[in-house]
Order: structure tokens, then sequence, then C-alpha cells
């Protein structure tokens, strides 16, 4: 019994080393294909990087990095919706990053060149950019220490044996719990964003959006490549989505990408 357990053992070491050496060698392999996509880039062959950085993405990676270089790509030719879509992935990895904010920006002001899409963005999608830049690990930080501390300074104010203190107590509680809700509440806005909003990008040629999810139906407006959207439902092959300036419409599935 005692040898069959350590054979065991020795298997279990030898297959979690097996593990752990063919994803490290997995990631090696990756930094090598970045690091070549790098290289031609600088090199001004902006196809070649783009294929490279396409054959990351391909493998399953999911880095703020790699989305970032593609999206230089496609900028540098011309395909401005993919452009704003891998800078839009990269921007949900990592919203503190100046440059996806300023490159994505750019692209934006090229999509919008009547400067109306997004001009009635308001305050929701700007607590969405503050919140963003805090991140979801920070804010769930910032509740669970605010939540901590008033219940400590409440549990003072109770056993607290004079009442000058425990007035003090009281009100430093209370604004502490306060302070909770503020951070809870921003953290269900992030939550909300990324959990239960649908987000896509137009990449195709402009199509005609419509009142129905059908081509038999009114086109309403002209949806252009880097249109950034929210799907509000699907029918048929069809998605009614709703523009940043608050327009609504049905358009092709395949004339987006979804985020």
């Amino acid at each position: 019994m005692k040898f069959q357990c350590v054979k065991w053992f020795n298997n279990f070491l030898l297959y979690l080393v097996i593990i752990l050496g063919s994803e490290a060698y997995a990631l090696s392999d990756i930094d090598s294909l970045f690091a070549k996509g790098n290289d031609h880039f600088l090199a001004g062959d902006i196809h070649q990087a783009k294929d490279v950085y396409l054959s990351i993405v391909h493998e399953g990676i999911s880095n703020d990095k790699v989305f970032f270089n593609l999206a230089n790509c496609y900028l540098k030719t011309g395909d401005i919706g993919r452009a704003v879509y891998y800078y839009r992935c990269a921007r949900q990895i990592n919203f503190r990053d100046h440059d996806i904010r300023a490159n994505l920006s750019i692209a934006r002001r090229i999509v919008d060149e009547t400067g109306t899409l997004y001009a009635s963005e308001g305050i929701y999608d700007r607590l969405v950019e503050f919140v963003g830049y805090i991140g979801a690990f920070g804010l769930s930080l910032i509740t669970a220490v605010l939540w901590l501390s008033c219940v400590i300074f409440f549990i003072i104010s109770e056993t607290a044996r004079k009442r000058a203190i425990r007035r003090r107590m009281v009100r430093v509680s209370i604004g502490l719990f306060f302070m909770f809700m503020t951070s809870v509440f921003f953290l269900g806005v992030l939550v909300h964003y990324t959990e239960f909003v649908t987000h896509a990008v137009a990449i195709d040629e402009s199509v005609i959006a419509r009142n129905g999810p059908g081509e038999h139906f009114t086109g309403i407006f002209e949806q252009q490549p880097g249109f950034e959207m929210v799907i509000k439902r699907k029918s048929n092959g069809w998605l009614e989505v709703t523009l940043p300036n608050g327009f609504t419409g049905w358009v092709p599935a395949s004339s987006v990408k979804i985020l």
C-alpha cells in the first residue's frame, strides 16, 4: 500500500511537471511571436505584423498589448472598423492604459467625422470610464475595506464607555457606511457594463440600419465601419442596436463583431 502511494505521488509530480513545462513552452512561444510581430511593425511590414498578432489571437490569447498592436496595424492599413474593435478589446482588459485611450480617441474621431456620434455621451459613460480606471479588483478591495472599517467603528461605538467617544464613533461609522454604499454602487455600474451589456463594433462597409429585422424594412440611418453600439435584441440573423448618439435600428449580425 505504501509503495502504491509513493508511485501515485511520483506520477502526479511527473504529470504536474509536464503540464507546467508545456504551458511555459507555450508562453515562451507566444512571447517570441509577439516579438516577431513587433519587429515587423517597426520595420514597416504592417501586414506581416498584423498576421503575426492575429495568429496569437487565434491561439485564444487575450492580451491588451497584442490587441493594441493589432489595432494599430488595422489603423495604419485603413481598416477603421477592426481598429476600433481591437482598441475596445484592449481597453476592456486595461482601462488605465493612456496609449489605448488616446489611440481609441483618434480612431473615434476618424469614424465620427460629423462630430455627432458621441455627442450624447452623458454621466453614465463618464462614470463607466471612472470606475473602469479603478478596476474591478480595486473597487472590490475598497468596498471590503470600507465594510470592515464600518463594522469595527460600529463595534467600538457600542462598547465604548464614554458617551462622547460613542457619539464620535457612530458618526464615523455612518460616514463609512455611506462611503461603502457609494463603492457598492460604483462596483455595480462596472459589473453591469461588463457583464450585462453586450457591446459590438461595426466592421463591414456601410450598411443601412432598418426599423425591423429584414431587408424589406425601412432604412433609418447608415451604419459605418467603426460605429460602436449596444446590442438590445437578436432575431433571424439581425441585431437591434443602439448607437452612442441614441439612434436605434436593426443591422445584419454579420456586419458587426461582438466584444
